[in-house]
């Protein structure tokens, strides 16, 4: 193997390790999601505070999960953006990244259960978090997290909440779809075959081949 070759693989190897241990947060923070939903905050905190802790935990998620794509593959980023660990908002993250390389975005996958030999990859079914949900979502959390108006009526504001609160449990379902059993692929011929895992358990990854996947 040549010298590029090995430094190459280096380089891969420290990126998925950066992805997976922000793959460890965002299980902390979809549990924090469902501790919140299942018993709320302590009592002396509102209804409305409960709706920004979990607001604040997606925001947090859809920031992480941009924040991976980049990191997946640092270096060619870094060539064509500069300076890349100042990058902060995910949506235009995820704009920039698509000029580069258009198969960026998480690849939601699940075993064929018809090919229990080799292990092949095929695309998930379920419902999943897809690009465009994931500006939406993230623009609505954005807005959520901000003061409204004085002069907004009291039922608009609550009305607001409420319709956010019932939304959190299918944003979260949605992002676990996308991440739970998913590929990178990087701008060369290996993707990152990433898994999630139950919750008492650290995700885990591997470098692949492209054509292994499938």
């Amino acid at each position: 193997m040549s010298t590029n070759r090995q430094d190459e693989l280096v380089r891969e190897m420290h990126s998925l390790k950066l992805y997976l241990r922000n793959m460890k947060i965002i299980k902390f923070r979809i549990s924090s999601i469902k501790a919140c939903r299942s018993n709320g905050l302590p009592s002396n905190y509102s209804f409305f505070n409960n709706v920004e802790f979990c607001v604040l935990q997606i925001r947090k998620i859809l920031e992480l999960i941009a924040h991976s794509s980049l990191i997946s593959d640092a270096e060619i980023y870094r060539q064509q953006l500069g300076k890349i660990e100042k990058m902060w908002n995910a949506k235009l993250i995820l704009k920039d990244l698509e000029r580069i390389h258009k198969d960026f975005y998480p690849q939601p996958v699940s075993l064929d259960p018809d090919d229990e030999v080799y292990e092949r990859l095929v695309d998930k079914t379920e419902p999943f978090l897809t690009r465009d949900e994931f500006v939406k979502v993230y623009d609505k959390c954005g807005k959520m997290l901000h003061e409204f108006s004085p002069l907004e009526a009291n039922e608009t504001i609550e009305n607001e909440f409420s319709v956010v609160w019932d939304s959190i449990d299918e944003w979260v379902e949605h992002i676990v779809q996308l991440l739970s059993q998913h590929i990178i692929c990087l701008y060369n011929e290996h993707l990152f075959y990433i898994k999630l895992g139950d919750s008492d358990t650290e995700p885990t990854g591997r470098l692949m081949q492209k054509e292994s996947a499938n």
